[in-house]
């Protein structure tokens, strides 16, 4: 039993059942003690009682022209073209084909006009290089390879000495 009585406040936690169970236990034992907090108790219980059986007797409902006047205006009411338009049957579809088309409108073209894809011309001068020069492919090729002519090399019955400057380096005598 408590030394204390319990306010009216902690009486209405307690018939809401808002208490912790420990405080709940200590005031159910107070009320077994106390009479005077017992029929406190009690008119808060036949109070929520009241209160709780008048809210669900009354039941609140519109007006019924209000009912009609809502009901004529949906049935006399025409979608719109837009409303038809935007419904989820037709926009999501919708939605979907223009994403599809602008993810392939704005996919990077990595072909030429042929068709062919693109490789750079530097892949071809390399590997050209280290076939020509039967090198390991594994081997730093970041230092450039010069072949140089001596100028008497170049006949003067040549078409040109740069077409065999260019024969020579590359190790093709260009039909000869």
């Amino acid at each position: 039993m408590t030394s204390q009585h319990p306010t009216t406040d902690r009486i209405i936690d307690y018939v809401h059942h808002e208490l912790t169970p420990s405080e709940d236990a200590v005031l159910f034992e107070h009320f077994s003690a106390c009479a005077a907090c017992r029929e406190e108790y009690e008119t808060e219980l036949r109070l929520t009682n009241a209160l709780r059986s008048a809210a669900v007797s009354e039941t609140l409902e519109l007006p019924s022209n209000l009912k009609a006047e809502i009901w004529n205006r949906v049935r006399s009411s025409r979608p719109t073209f837009w409303s038809l338009v935007f419904r989820p049957l037709v926009a999501v579809p919708v939605a979907a084909a223009i994403a599809v088309a602008a993810f392939f409108a704005f996919q990077p073209s990595v072909q030429t006009a042929s068709g062919h894809p693109m490789v750079g011309a530097q892949y071809y001068f390399a590997s050209h290089s280290a076939a020509t020069r039967q090198e390991s492919p594994l081997t730093d090729r970041s230092a450039p390879v010069l072949n140089v002519i001596d100028a008497s090399d170049v006949s003067s019955n040549s078409a040109s000495p740069l077409v065999e400057a260019a024969g020579v380096a590359s190790g093709d005598d260009f039909g000869r």
